[in-house]
């Protein structure tokens, strides 16, 4: 069983600030989460990131324009993407990153915290209630309805048009 859900996110003020706010409100829903906050001095930073996510239940990545820059964000999605781990994206600025762009997402501009059924999924995942073919983007039966549930509009038409796009220019 895993015991924690990892936070990938861009260390600037306003993502950092949404971060600690994010990992209070998911410790007050009993929900255990990592981030890097808790890198310890001496550390190697690389080898403690690469345990954390191969040891996490799920992945949150808090979408803004800078942390879609990050090489460091990317290594720690395509570290989550390559162990199953599921990838649960949230929109806090910007657009949806290009590389999560079939995943469903949640909204959480203006420094909402996310949906009951977001920390619903979160608590399913730590349970162990994933398939690693879903992790990735692809969609089980059990996972689908819980994944729309907690998707923006925005972000279902984005998935649609890019899905079709896909397929006429294949």
């Amino acid at each position: 069983m895993h015991r924690h859900v990892f936070i990938c996110y861009r260390h600037d003020g306003s993502s950092a600030n949404y971060v600690e706010r994010l990992a209070g409100y998911l410790a007050t829903h009993i929900i255990p989460c990592w981030y890097d906050r808790e890198v310890v001095s001496g550390d190697r930073w690389s080898k403690v990131l690469r345990q954390q996510v191969d040891t996490c239940a799920a992945m949150i990545v808090v979408m803004t324009p800078a942390a879609e820059e990050s090489e460091w964000i990317e290594r720690e999605i395509s570290r989550a993407q390559q162990q199953g781990k599921p990838v649960m994206p949230l929109l806090l600025s910007g657009q949806v990153f290009f590389r999560l762009s079939d995943l469903h997402y949640e909204n959480v501009t203006a420094g909402r915290m996310p949906s009951e059924s977001y920390l619903a999924a979160l608590r399913n995942h730590l349970k162990g209630g994933y398939r690693s073919a879903d992790a990735v983007g692809g969609h089980s039966s059990e996972q689908t309805g819980q994944q729309r549930m907690h998707s923006s509009p925005a972000g279902t038409v984005g998935t649609i048009a890019t899905r079709v796009l896909r397929q006429f220019c294949a």
